[in-house]
């Protein structure tokens, strides 16, 4: 029985044990449900830096319970990548994949402590995994149009900052075609600025890439590595960042500023 349910009975009780006959009661209506609102392209961006084929782009827009929401946008991309990975039942919260190569006892230790950040972020003890999100999932939309995550997997990373009345949102998202965007289109300069004026670093989002499982297309683990762990810590303690989160497309790793001290950075190199 919900809240609402037991509080209502509760108040018919008492008012019939407070009256010597009981007296009709108007039908009870349910309230109506909003629809849930609808997770739109976001338009064309303002373009704030190019390197190389790699470009850095700004949305500025009201701030809107449905970016944050689980909705996905009408896609053809993003679509054709998640019915891909479904179609080889990828789609599992906690992805299988083959085993890395480890050739050195360094490599061992690299990846001993990529394990403790996944485990980390799925034991719900320091931040959670959750199904994506409308503007992550417009992010990835944006990427996947302009490079295949099958043929090229790469990373984009992309940033939310919210104005000082917090009524406006604004959605950065830095990416080429390597297999990682190069540093001149990262947007934490530009957040930096709105920062300086007042704004709200959320948070900074980035795709962890498509890996294989027995020749088939697997999901990337959505945790974050031992060098995200370590930008992170840095763009808190400089920007006063809210939160990281890494997804694959189907679930976010979603980890708050105050849980990052329990997650592990790379080891010193020997």
């Amino acid at each position: 029985m919900t809240l609402t349910r037991t509080l209502l009975l509760l108040g018919a009780l008492l008012t019939a044990a407070c009256q010597s006959a009981p007296t009709p009661t108007a039908p009870q209506t349910q309230p109506s449900v909003p629809a849930p609102q609808e997770c739109k392209a976001l338009g064309e961006p303002d373009v704030l830096a190019q390197h190389e084929g790699a470009s850095l782009v700004r949305w500025e827009l009201p701030a809107n319970d449905v970016w944050r929401a689980q909705a996905l946008p009408k896609s053809p991309a993003l679509a054709r990548y998640r019915a891909r990975i479904q179609a080889a039942g990828g789609d599992l919260l906690h992805p299988v994949a083959d085993a890395p190569d480890i050739p050195n006892d360094y490599m061992r230790e690299v990846w001993r402590r990529e394990d403790h950040n996944r485990d980390l972020a799925y034991s719900g003890k320091a931040g959670r995994v959750r199904p994506v999100q409308c503007w992550e999932a417009l992010m990835l939309a944006r990427h996947f149009e302009r490079v295949d995550p099958f043929k090229t997997p790469s990373e984009f990373i992309a940033a939310m900052t919210l104005s000082p009345n917090g009524q406006r949102v604004r959605f950065y998202f830095g990416a080429g075609t390597e297999a990682f965007p190069p540093k001149q289109v990262y947007p934490f300069e530009a957040v930096s600025q709105d920062v300086g004026r007042g704004w709200r670093f959320e948070g900074f989002l980035h795709n962890h890439t498509v890996r294989s499982h027995n020749g088939q297309p697997a999901l990337g683990v959505p945790a974050p590595s031992t060098n995200d762990v370590m930008l992170s810590r840095g763009l808190v303690s400089e920007l006063g960042m809210g939160a990281v989160w890494v997804t694959n497309g189907f679930y976010t790793a979603d980890i708050p500023a105050e849980a990052l001290d329990g997650y592990l950075t790379p080891p010193k190199a020997p």
